[in-house]
């Protein structure tokens, strides 16, 4: 247990905790935000001083002439350097008071920006939470309007009578799961709980707008190979991909992981060079996720058990700070989830309740993209989000070169790390069979030169390679060219 000082201090002054919406302090009062936005503007004292050093060199050199500027006494002059040395000299005392109080506005400087920036967050978040609680009031109407009927009639299905909730998914989604016939039903609040969820779930089952894998590059796409980070280590063999089908060939079983062993762990990071596949790995694993969370609402024997249900979301769109990981998850669903332009669709989110009730895999795509300076404020946050649903599944993908974020996001927590290994030899001929490019000039190329064949070992280099075709004349005759003629980045 820390001291409370240090506890007193993240709250006040350091703002190292998330927002509460609740919190009773903001918004301040106008005076507080008064003096508060005085308080914001500490660099006037800087802006002062520069003001006064330029004006007295250009009455320097308005004076003396511009060669008065290469005078060094002059120009100390100018900076005012000489009263600091005499005030240190005679007057020790004053100067260390001078700049204690010069770090004092500096430091109330920075926590009067803190704190405007936290009390805009807390006033987001209470705005949101209204509008969700009139959206959850909305639905307590529409449950005691079908309850009411319900009760007096006798009847146990909520799709069998009363209104029909104005929704893009089909009643059929609370007609399965959702029923009164049990003898202890379930409070309002529990049922409108329930509804939410359903029409929530049913957005899950729907899928995001856009999809990675369309037409014939699902019939194109090649498994790659997945391994343990741990089984790396301890067989070098493995960190070559043709010394690996050699493995392969010698012992007759590759340790590689299918899709349905990585959804069985809580934490898992996968981690991969760049354009490798990540986000079509994250992408096959929600589909793989979901085919079992279906299979699990059919089979009797699974009645009762935790069904995770996949949320895809990318994280390259979380860029501010202050921005609770909560939010920016309400937020992305949105845009990635929702068909804006139809008309009448009742706004169904991740609300707190419904996280705290269910269990879900996270499939969060990018933990390298997090932005920039802001990038270990956010990966706090998200450790935070972590801590407060622990019952859930999180999975992440991110490049190789930002693999030690996961000790950022998993610290203190058992995770798996999971790598996307390079292309081998069988895996890229596997790829242009299927692209009708066996036998072409590109695959002869690929075969006898080892700098084409290195970049085609990631699988969206190798994509790239053969969009072109087995055309000869297309075939670059260095690596750089191929860089520059197919628009891909050196990996």
């Amino acid at each position: 247990m820390r001291p409370r000082i240090f506890q007193w201090l993240e709250l006040h002054i350091l703002y190292r905790v998330s927002p509460d919406p609740n919190d009773k302090r903001y918004p301040r009062q106008l005076w507080f935000r008064v003096l508060r936005g005085i308080m914001r503007h500490w660099w006037l004292i800087f802006v002062l001083y520069l003001t006064g050093v330029i004006f007295n060199l250009i009455t320097l050199a308005a004076q003396y002439g511009l060669t008065a500027l290469l005078n060094f006494s002059k120009v100390a002059q100018a900076l005012l350097l000489p009263r600091l040395v005499q005030l240190l000299e005679q007057q020790l005392w004053m100067a260390v008071l001078w700049v204690v109080m010069v770090v004092i506005v500096i430091l109330l400087g920075y926590w009067a920006h803190k704190d405007r920036e936290f009390e805009h967050t807390v006033l987001t978040l209470r705005e949101d939470q209204k509008r969700q609680s009139k959206t959850h009031d909305e639905l307590e109407k529409q449950v005691r309007k079908i309850a009411h009927p319900i009760t007096a009639s006798g009847i146990g299905n909520i799709a069998s009578s009363g209104p029909v909730i104005n929704s893009p998914i089909s009643n059929t989604f609370i007609t399965n799961n959702f029923n009164l016939e049990d003898k202890k039903s379930p409070s309002v609040e529990a049922q409108a709980v329930a509804i939410e969820r359903t029409q929530f779930e049913a957005y899950l089952k729907a899928g995001p707008k856009r999809q990675s894998l369309v037409g014939d590059e699902a019939t194109f796409y090649v498994e790659p190979t997945l391994l343990w980070q741990q089984d790396m280590d301890q067989n070098q063999n493995l960190r070559d991909p043709d010394a690996r089908d050699t493995w392969l060939n010698i012992i007759g079983k590759l340790p590689s992981v299918s899709l349905m062993e990585v959804l069985e762990y809580k934490h898992v990071l996968i981690v991969g060079e760049f354009n490798v596949g990540k986000t079509l790995l994250i992408e096959r694993l929600r589909d793989v996720a979901l085919q079992q969370s279906q299979a699990k609402l059919e089979d009797s024997d699974h009645v009762g058990s935790a069904n995770y249900v996949p949320i895809l979301l990318p994280l390259r769109y979380y860029q501010n700070a202050a921005e609770t990981f909560l939010a920016y998850i309400q937020r992305i669903f949105r845009e990635i989830y929702w068909d804006v332009s139809s008309a009448g669709v009742l706004e169904v989110m991740p609300t707190d309740a419904i996280l705290r009730t269910c269990s879900y895999i996270f499939l969060f795509d990018g933990l390298d993209e997090l932005g920039g300076s802001q990038s270990m404020e956010l990966l706090k946050n998200i450790r935070y989000f972590i801590g407060q649903y622990p019952q859930h599944k999180y999975i992440f993908s991110s490049r190789q070169l930002a693999y030690g974020v996961s000790e950022a996001v998993f610290a203190n927590v058992e995770h798996e790390t999971l790598l996307i290994t390079p292309f081998s030899r069988q895996q890229i001929q596997l790829y242009l069979i299927r692209r009708g490019l066996a036998g072409t000039p590109l695959e002869e190329a690929l075969w006898q030169r080892r700098d084409l064949l290195g970049i085609a070992r990631i699988p969206g280099t190798l994509k790239a390679l053969c969009d072109i075709g087995g055309i000869p004349g297309n075939l670059p005759p260095s690596l750089s060219g191929a860089f520059a003629k197919y628009g891909v980045s050196s990996p």
